[in-house]
């Protein structure tokens, strides 16, 4: 019953011993759920949750919102400052969080995260509009086609669109 709501999602808690909004449940939730399914033999992908490191939240959350098409929720997790992507407790896939904090450091040089979206040549469009560097056009994988960019931080984030 991995998917299931968290046993204790009622009761989380911040160190500060004030409630959890929403999103910071729901990135709980996501990783209880995640770890479940993998210990209960459930066949599940690598992934649970990404953070995408940001030096300037503002700046981070109008990029991502309008390059996406999406809001954020903002909270904290471990005193850090978090800015939460949507996510369907029941859906497929993983979310994350922009994530601002002295570990966190954009880098182009780091893991590549791949964004599934409808429409790559919307996403490339946009981020041109935003200033964003295109580090790789739109190029046919062999089940998809990918772009790559330079969001608002100097982070690299990848894009796929199923074909």
């Amino acid at each position: 019953r991995g998917g299931d709501a968290h046993p204790d999602a009622e009761r989380l808690t911040r160190s500060d011993g004030r409630r959890r909004s929403p999103a910071e449940e729901s990135a709980s939730t996501m990783l209880w759920r995640a770890a479940t399914l993998y210990r209960e033999g459930v066949d599940t992908n690598m992934g649970a949750y990404f953070e995408i490191p940001v030096a300037d939240m503002d700046r981070a959350i109008n990029f991502y919102e309008y390059l996406l098409g999406v809001e954020f929720e903002r909270g904290a997790i471990h005193g850090y400052e978090m800015a939460f992507f949507p996510h369907e407790p029941n859906g497929t896939g993983i979310s994350g969080a922009l994530a601002k904090g002295d570990v966190y450091k954009p880098s182009i040089d780091g893991a590549f995260l791949y964004l599934r979206t409808e429409s790559i040549d919307e996403v490339l469009v946009r981020a041109i509009e935003l200033g964003s560097q295109v580090l790789l056009e739109k190029t046919v994988a062999p089940s998809c086609l990918v772009a790559e960019i330079m969001d608002s931080e100097g982070n690299r984030v990848c894009f796929m669109q199923d074909i």
